[in-house]
């Protein structure tokens, strides 16, 4: 067979199995070299197909352990009006929540412009892990200015959203909120934390949210595994 129709033959198969569970979500794909000699291709057109088909979200290759079916993406709608663990929840899903740090710093340029802020004052940025079904989801980064938040508890964000902490124990409703969406890479950083190979395509979230007085009071990006998620914004008036 020409190179081409390898290529199709082997992406095809590849397909089959998954769309017929024969290879079921989570599943460890066989090796390369069982799947190059059940497929009559070489291991570069393999790495060739894998790469296109994990580009779309069917496999997902995890470092020193192979490649893997992905899980079904999850459906939900974004969290301005009701939290993710809430729908999740309702959805039948497991959460969990890992506080992984609190720290103070300068507002950035475009941070200070979103939060209303001087370049010199301070923020807290509070990084939390989401887990779902006890597989990292998202990473978040939320940062609240220090002058409206004057006495940040680490213990508030162990085991709850910063959203649901912010509400209940800081008295800060969400009153508006601006969304802004795009793709994003993985540092090494992000990678390890869920679990992905670094470069790997995420949807980065950002939620511009204000109170009941139209001031800013915090800004949180959500760095979402890509092949783990489908937001849904609903436009209707």
């Amino acid at each position: 067979m020409e190179q081409r129709t390898k290529f199709l033959f082997a992406e095809e198969t590849i397909r089959h199995n998954i769309s017929n569970e024969i290879w079921k979500q989570g599943d460890k794909i066989p090796s390369e070299k069982q799947m190059c000699s059940d497929l009559g291709v070489s291991r570069s057109l393999l790495r060739s197909v894998i790469a296109k088909l994990s580009s779309e979200g069917l496999l997902i290759s995890k470092q020193g352990a192979g490649t893997f079916v992905s899980r079904k993406k999850v459906h939900t709608y974004a969290p301005d009006k009701i939290g993710i663990r809430e729908q999740l929840e309702q959805r039948g899903y497991t959460t969990s929540v890992k506080l992984l740090s609190i720290e103070e710093s300068e507002a950035t340029p475009i941070l200070a412009q979103h939060l209303k802020l001087q370049q010199s004052e301070l923020v807290y940025i509070i990084r939390q892990l989401r887990f779902v079904d006890d597989e990292p989801f998202f990473v978040s980064e939320t940062y609240l200015p220090k002058k409206l938040f004057t006495n940040i508890n680490s213990d508030d964000f162990q085991i709850v959203s910063c959203q649901k902490a912010i509400e209940e124990k800081y008295g800060y409703s969400i009153n508006s909120t601006n969304e802004f969406l795009e793709t994003s890479i993985a540092g090494s950083k992000l990678a390890k934390l869920l679990e992905v190979p670094s470069g790997y395509t995420l949807l980065l979230l950002e939620q511009l949210n204000y109170d009941i007085s139209d001031i800013p009071f915090e800004d949180t990006r959500i760095f979402y595994r890509g092949d783990r998620i489908r937001l849904h914004f609903d436009y209707n008036r």
